[in-house]
């Protein structure tokens, strides 16, 4: 409420000097009409950040505050939705930009933690940052702008200490040097800058003195003077400012006595003097404002009246602009179908429109814009159009090309399969109006990528195709495609099918098999396919070999096999053409070889091993190294096929083997004592095969096996005493008898030590027949002492044993 109160005010001020009485300088009544619309919004709210149109016509804001201050937000040209494009190094809150020749920005100064000089380029095209020369001090809420030679200003703002700055620096993307020229009349901040398009560089309003200023100075480029110019209608801080088209600079928003205004304040170059524009929808200051590539004023971000930043972005055409077409014309059309082009274009007045060139039968609506056009058969090909946006500030020409197409075809119907083969089949469908070929389509489809189609056959005039060269069994899947004038239309259904081929026979056996060959017969079965005759095939390391071919019956041998080897054949039909089954029939064999015999050995190196033989007890292995593991039966083995039949084809009485499982077996009653030989056969039906062994005879009562180990789990104590225990175990067995027992026992570990080990020495302590009462726990002690005196911990345990004795 309190902007318009005061907008009343200077309207009735102004009202009062009166046009005829205007002096040099003194504010125009005649206010500029604008038409504020909303634009798309920022993603977040902003306000005190810099806005440059990049070098394609993008909107670029970098810095600012206050969510994601270090985010650079763009705008396509006729994009509806902002971008984060980047993230500054830094955040930077009132910093300066301009656009540099090199299509770079330059983004310098603002408040990140502490008020900044250095400067940083960003490249909009590739999101990508560099370092350039740094301004002389540091400065925040400065005014920039670029003059008509390309050298950016810094001026005014305020340094680390929080000081107003009457500094003003210029820097030249030629030498990437910043030079001092003459400082403002007087320090200020929050002051809005920009060039006139000609020799000067005017700064608007500002912070002086702690109140807003109606001040506007003018810096002469080419001799480095500032002067004056008419104040402004509105005093402002914190506005922005930019130039326009016909002369005019706006300046808008900013706060004046305090509270955020909508003032739109244009100044007239021409003649040194102020005029109003429509305000803007809402009051606001520390906003953003350019000039886009359609011309029109873009106001974005900004503080309101609550003192919160926002997202608002609002356009308008510039107060008397020419036109300015912002649409881009459809480039295609097709026979027969409506082709629409709505132009729009900006401009103060509001443009009309009308057509300069067109092809015939194209209207446009001269308020609207409205381009309206059905393309006929005789407007095939590329038609030219020329269409002007005017109004009373001037005009604008869009001239554009329109590629005229004849209408799609429909898709085919009625696609069917007939006369299905081993190789081929025929395709017929139903004719499409307006077609003038068709185009068949092979469609693959699988995994993960779908179907694809692949154009298999093209420019048929038929609508049937005898297709050739399939392989047998395979399977197809096919559509069509109508073609008229060049274009296609939509595939049809599909329709698929799988080729004829011969059945596969059945019942493959094995018969007259040799160590080198075999005879494979088969039944066959009927078929649509006529069988010519069948093939055999190995299949060898995952591939198929073909071993016979041109087989007339159903039956054939092969030959040359390897011996003693694994086969795996399959058999195939053929017909007169050489298609083949699938390879279902198959059958797996191994050829026969004449026994080898041979014995594995039971103990492994280092341990020897013997075979033995004591009178009266059984043939058996011992290892003198291995003894737990002496008095293994001895086998015999034969690697061979078909399996064997074992007998002793040589050796003493009563030793015999085991025909299946080649277990040798004798207990000699009497034999004199020594080494012999015995020999056994092993025998199937393409031979036999002999394996010679020796084995030693001792007199009856050789002990060669030690007695079995009795189990440490099995050993279990009982009545234990502080001096005694009983110990009672399982009885072992030996060939020929167990004597007695050994016991041993073993040192605690010392008393009151942690981590002694587990023990000291083992010491035998008794000898028995059986299970008996022995003394243990104090002879225990008593040897170790006397082995090893400075054992304490043994010590002290025979001390204690004693004195509870």
């Amino acid at each position: 409420m309190r902007f318009y109160h005061l907008a009343a005010v200077l309207t009735l001020c102004l009202s009062a000097i009166g046009s005829s009485s205007v002096r040099p300088g003194a504010p125009d009544l005649s206010a500029l009409s604008l038409n504020w619309v909303a634009g798309p919004a920022l993603p977040a709210p902003r306000s005190n950040a810099a806005a440059v149109v990049g070098s394609d016509g993008r909107i670029i804001v970098p810095g600012g505050t206050t969510v994601n201050p270090a985010t650079v937000f763009t705008l396509l040209p006729e994009a509806t939705s902002w971008a984060a494009a980047a993230a500054l190094p830094q955040a930077r809150f009132a910093p300066g930009a301009a656009l540099l020749p090199n299509g770079r920005v330059m983004v310098f100064g603002g408040k990140s933690t502490k008020v900044l000089k250095d400067s940083i380029s960003y490249d909009p095209l590739t999101n990508s940052f560099g370092s350039i020369r740094s301004l002389s001090g540091p400065r925040y809420l400065h005014a920039f702008t670029r003059d008509t030679s390309g050298n950016v200003y810094a001026i005014g703002g305020k340094d680390d200490l929080e000081q107003e700055l009457a500094l003003v620096e210029r820097y030249s993307p030629y030498t990437d040097r910043w030079a001092t020229l003459a400082p403002l009349p007087e320090a200020r901040s929050g002051v809005a800058a920009a060039s006139d398009g000609g020799d000067h560089v005017l700064t608007f309003g500002g912070v002086v003195g702690g109140a807003a200023s109606a001040t506007v100075n003018r810096y002469t480029v080419s001799t480095g003077a500032w002067s004056l110019a008419a104040p402004m209608p509105v005093p402002t801080q914190h506005s922005a400012a930019v130039l326009g088209a016909n002369g005019l600079i706006y300046v808008v928003g900013g706060i004046s006595n305090g509270a955020p205004i909508n003032a739109v304040q244009i100044y007239k170059i021409a003649d040194d003097s102020w005029m109003l524009g429509t305000p803007l929808p809402a009051a606001l200051s520390a906003a953003s404002l350019v000039i886009d590539a359609q011309g029109r004023l873009v106001v974005i971000g900004g503080v309101d009246a609550n003192n919160a930043s926002v997202a608002a972005v609002w356009l308008s055409p510039q107060a008397d602009a020419p036109p300015i077409i912002v649409t881009t014309p459809a480039t295609f059309a097709t026979v027969g179908q409506a082709y629409g082009y709505q132009v729009n274009a900006s401009g103060k007045p509001a443009p009309n429109y009308l057509l300069t060139a067109e092809p015939a039968g194209m209207t446009i609506n001269g308020d609207s814009g409205l381009i309206s056009w059905t393309p006929t058969a005789a407007q095939i090909g590329n038609q030219t159009v020329a269409v002007k946006a005017y109004n009373t500030a001037g005009d604008a020409q869009q001239t554009f090309t329109i590629a005229v197409a004849p209408p799609t075809p429909a898709a085919p119907t009625g696609l069917a399969v007939s006369n299905v083969t081993a190789n081929g089949a025929t395709l017929t469908w139903n004719a499409v109006t307006g077609a003038t070929s068709y185009r068949i389509f092979e469609v693959f489809c699988g995994g993960r990528s779908g179907c694809r189609s692949v154009l298999t056959f093209d420019a048929i005039a038929a609508t049937s195709l005898n297709i050739t060269g399939l392989v047998s069994g395979s399977g197809h899947r096919y559509a069509v495609a109508a073609v008229g004038a060049g274009v296609q239309s939509a595939g049809s259904l599909n329709v698929s099918f799988v080729t004829l081929q011969p059945a596969a026979p059945t019942n493959v056996i094995v018969a007259n098999l040799t160590q080198t060959s075999v005879t494979l017969s088969w039944l066959p079965q009927g078929s649509a396919v006529p069988i010519a005759g069948y093939r055999i095939y190995e299949f060898i390391n995952g591939q198929f070999a073909l071993r016979l071919d041109g087989i007339s019956g159903n039956s054939a041998t092969v030959t040359g096999l390897l011996t003693n080897t694994t086969h795996t054949f399959y058999v195939v039909s053929v017909d007169a053409i050489s298609n083949q089954s699938p390879f279902t029939a198959q059958v797996t064999f191994k050829t026969i070889s004449l026994p080898a015999p041979f014995h594995t050995p039971v103990f492994a190196p280092p341990f020897t091993e013997q075979v033995v033989a004591v009178v009266g007890d059984k043939l058996m292995l011992i290892s003198p190294e291995a003894h737990s593991a002496a008095g293994a039966d001895y086998l015999v083995s034969a690697t061979n096929f078909p399996q064997p039949v074992f007998s002793i084809a040589a050796g003493p009485p009563g030793m015999t083997v085991d025909p299946v499982t080649g277990k040798v077996t004798w207990t000699p009653v009497t034999a004199p004592a020594g080494t012999f030989n015995a020999t056994v056969r092993a025998t199937n039906n393409v031979g036999s095969g002999d394996f010679t062994f020796s084995y030693t005879v001792y007199p009856a009562g050789t002990d060669l096996l030690s007695p079995a180990e009795v189990p440490y789990a099995q050993v279990l104590p009982g009545n234990v005493t502080s001096t005694s225990a009983t110990i009672s175990w399982p009885a072992s067995v030996d060939n020929v008898g167990v004597a007695g027992y050994y016991v041993y026992t073993q040192t605690p570990p010392f008393i009151g030590c942690t981590g002694c080990g587990p023990g000291g020495p083992i010491v035998k302590a008794a000898t028995t027949t059986g299970p008996a009462t022995s003394t243990l726990a104090m002879k225990c002690y008593q040897r170790a002492v006397e082995l090893d005196p400075q054992n304490e911990g043994a010590v002290m345990a025979l001390k204690k044993l004693r004195e509870k004795k």
